[in-house]
């Protein structure tokens, strides 16, 4: 299912897994709103959000202020990896 933030609150889906980020909330709240939709009543979720260098050090500002700690990933060549050296060493 694909949705816009007009979902963000209005959405209830029993043990929904993941939510997935395609552009940066606009501020801490809503990202809050967005990421709502998983790991409620206590159930654990992911949130993933796709973010280019700028993006993410808005969504770490987020985070932060959250009192969140974020785990970054890079997609590359087809996986999802945090082993950003040796990505780099290949070239």
């Amino acid at each position: 299912m694909v949705v816009t933030d007009v979902a963000a609150r209005g959405l209830d889906i029993p043990d929904l897994p993941f939510v997935i980020h395609c552009d940066v909330a606009m501020d801490a709240k809503q990202y809050t709103h967005r990421s709502g939709r998983t790991g409620r009543m206590g159930k654990a979720g992911t949130v993933l959000s796709f973010a280019n260098e700028r993006e993410a050090r808005t969504l770490r500002q987020y985070l932060k202020e959250l009192n969140k700690d974020p785990i970054k990933v890079r997609y590359y060549e087809g996986v999802l990896t945090d082993d950003f050296e040796t990505k780099a060493k290949r070239k």
